[in-house]
């Protein structure tokens, strides 16, 4: 394979772009839901969705990486590093609130 210098995303440092999105949107939302847990007096669920929020943020990253071929596949594993543990904190917080 011949690759140039400057392609530094064909050389293996898309891999390392995957990687820091996963670990940054983990520990994003899981200080998210820590602190929705002390803020509804709810640490246990708090807790519990923070380890399920890094699980999904992987989960995401896996799944955005096998969704598109190189170099797209950079913005779906983004996106399914978001999207997922935004959805189960939206419906944890939807659970919360006493209308919907």
């Amino acid at each position: 394979m011949n690759v140039q210098p400057h392609d530094w995303i064909g050389s293996g440092g898309a891999f390392l772009v995957i990687a820091l999105i996963g670990l940054g949107a983990a520990a994003t939302f899981a200080t998210i839901a820590i602190r929705i847990g002390k803020l509804t007096e709810s640490e246990g669920e708090g807790v519990l969705l923070a380890f399920l929020n890094v699980l999904l943020a992987f989960a995401g990253t896996a799944v955005g990486f096998n969704a598109m071929p190189y170099p797209t596949f950079l913005f779906t594993a983004l996106a399914g590093a978001v999207l997922f543990p935004a959805v189960a904190t939206w419906l944890f917080l939807r659970r919360l609130a006493p209308n919907g």
